[in-house]
C-alpha cells in the first residue's frame, strides 16, 4: 500500500494534477495523496518526511459505487 501511495502521489505531482484527479484516486481508496504529493517539495531527506507522511496515510475503504 505504501509503495502504491508514493507512486500515485509522485505521478500526480509530476503531472501537476488538479483536485479532481486526487478525488478520483480517493474514490479508489487512495486518500491523502495531495498531502503526500506536497512532501516531494520538502527539502528534508526523503526518509525523514516519508515516515511522517506514511504515519498520516489513511487506509479507510472508498465509498460504494453508485
Amino acid at each position: 500500500y505504501a509503495t502504491a501511495m508514493f507512486a500515485r502521489a509522485l505521478s500526480l505531482r509530476a503531472l501537476d494534477a488538479d483536485d479532481a484527479a486526487y478525488e478520483a484516486a480517493g474514490q479508489k481508496g487512495y486518500f491523502g495523496l495531495k498531502e503526500l504529493a506536497k512532501g516531494f517539495d520538502d527539502p528534508r531527506p526523503l526518509d525523514a518526511w516519508a515516515v511522517d507522511a506514511l504515519a498520516r496515510a489513511e487506509t479507510r475503504r472508498p465509498p460504494p459505487k453508485k
